[in-house]
């Protein structure tokens, strides 16, 4: 699958759309015209919105947060210590496409492509090839 960047204009703030749009191969207009809405603010997108579009041209996207844990009765109890979660993190970001999403350095939410090897960032259409640089992460949204 050949990657084309999709770069959001400055004032954009729909780096969700733009990042599954990019995993998926499809254009941007597309994905908005399946979700229904723009996602410009205050609404924004949800993660959830893009399951069925995606399914629509035959991927599974699936949400994976970095450290998943199980709920008791007790509370919430880490599935993975902190080095496995890494662990299983670069595993799967060296098998999938992904949609790598955290907080950036200001501590604002943003969302970022990743290709197995290297990831776009739709705010301005730069390539990196460490998923930490840009991202304090928090979840994937992995496509299948």
């Amino acid at each position: 699958m050949s990657v084309k960047p999709l770069v959001m204009k400055v004032s954009e703030h729909r780096c969700l759309l733009y990042s599954v749009a990019m995993i998926l191969g499809t254009s941007v207009q597309e994905l908005e015209t399946a979700v229904g809405h723009r996602g410009d603010p205050p609404k924004g997108h949800h993660f959830v919105e893009f399951i069925k579009p995606a399914r629509s041209i035959g991927y599974t996207l699936c949400y994976v947060p970095v450290m998943p844990v199980n709920i008791s009765s007790e509370g919430h109890h880490p599935v993975y210590t902190q080095v496995q979660a890494r662990q299983k993190l670069e595993d799967w970001l060296a098998k999938n496409y992904c949609v790598i999403l955290g907080k950036n350095k200001r501590g604002v939410g943003h969302a970022v492509a990743w290709f197995r090897t290297h990831g776009i960032d739709p705010s301005g259409g730069d390539r990196f090839t460490n998923p930490y640089a840009l991202l304090d992460i928090e979840a994937i949204l992995i496509r299948f």
